[in-house]
């Protein structure tokens, strides 16, 4: 998977790689904090991914958020170190020509479109533990989101990035 560091190290997806990723090839992750080539995980069927918690195997019937009687249940990561956490992720959101033109020229009557969507990026981020739930709090240092007009496609492109140290993940 390519990818190029900006400012703040968050990965960007290369020009070169976006066909792929919009044709339907597998999404692949990469859990380590600056190379997100060093062991990237792919998620798709073919690739088998490492486990979501070290007591279950790839092949376990188990879910990490049921119990033993299958109820419900928050994922304990008491005992895991604290470390830093860097999810990226993107979108395309096509507009069409009519919806495309008043984002570009900002016509809507209800205002800026993609500050508006900017801003509620960030806060769906700071508030994820309260709208997903059994989803940790997480602490976030830095988040950002990015809107692109894409006027060959009538798209948005978006890309938003968080930064966290904890013991548990940004990636939702």
């Amino acid at each position: 998977m390519g990818a190029l560091w900006t400012r703040w190290g968050f990965p960007q997806v290369l020009p070169t790689i976006q066909p792929k990723l919009e044709a339907g090839s597998p999404r692949c992750y990469s859990s380590h904090p600056r190379d997100p080539d060093s062991s990237p995980k792919c998620l798709n069927p073919e690739t088998p991914t490492s486990p979501a918690s070290p007591r279950l195997s790839p092949h376990s019937d188990q879910l990490t958020h049921l119990d033993s009687e299958g109820r419900a249940t928050m994922v304990d990561v008491g005992g895991k170190p604290t470390t830093e956490r860097v999810a990226v992720a993107s979108a395309v959101v096509f507009l069409g020509p009519q919806a495309f033109n008043l984002v570009r020229q900002n016509q809507l009557r209800k205002g800026d479109a993609l500050v508006v969507a900017q801003l509620a990026g960030i806060q769906a981020a700071k508030l994820t533990s309260q709208l997903i739930p059994l989803c940790h709090h997480v602490t976030l240092s830095h988040t950002e989101v990015q809107l692109d007009l894409d006027a060959a496609r009538h798209a948005v492109v978006i890309q938003a990035s968080c930064r966290a140290w904890g013991p548990t993940g940004v990636e939702m």
